[in-house]
């Protein structure tokens, strides 16, 4: 099985330029927990996850710390950035630049490998540089829990 049998089509993307408020309202509205970022041309620049907000929200080049609660999380941007925040404002301030991707004709076995060895949860999915589509880890638990691959060794 490959790639492009599993992908979603059309994912959710964002831009480089998008706020990251409007990247939050984004995440939560759809439901997701990730995005690839694209230029206006469609090319795959970046990605860009909830994990991204919450733990890069510091200055450049600042040792980031984890929230000790759900308070200081709010507090430190996720829901909202005050205007006095010197922080990152925009996707590009916060993406991974460095993007793990595949062409459709990767197969499973191979993205599946790729995501346990590299602990990230989405691949985004290319045709001639410009994406295509994702595949995500839930997306791979859907086809084992459907029958469509064994797990047999």
């Amino acid at each position: 099985m490959k790639a492009k049998e599993i992908m979603t089509r059309d994912p959710i993307t964002c831009l480089p330029q998008t706020t990251i408020e409007d990247l939050c309202e984004t995440l939560r509205r759809e439901n997701i927990n990730g995005a690839p970022v694209v230029d206006e041309a469609g090319r795959l620049v970046g990605i860009v996850s909830q994990d991204d907000v919450i733990f890069r929200r510091g200055r450049p080049n600042e040792d980031i710390q984890p929230p000790r609660d759900i308070k200081d999380l709010f507090q430190r941007g996720f829901a909202s950035i005050a205007d006095s925040d010197a922080g990152p404002r925009r996707v590009e301030d916060i993406m991974t630049r460095e993007v793990i991707s595949a062409d459709e004709e990767t197969p499973i076995e191979q993205l599946c490998r790729t995501m346990w060895e590299r602990r990230i949860h989405r691949i985004p999915i290319t045709r001639g540089g410009k994406l295509s589509g994702i595949v995500s880890s839930l997306d791979l638990c859907k086809i084992i829990a459907n029958g469509k691959v064994s797990l047999s060794q």
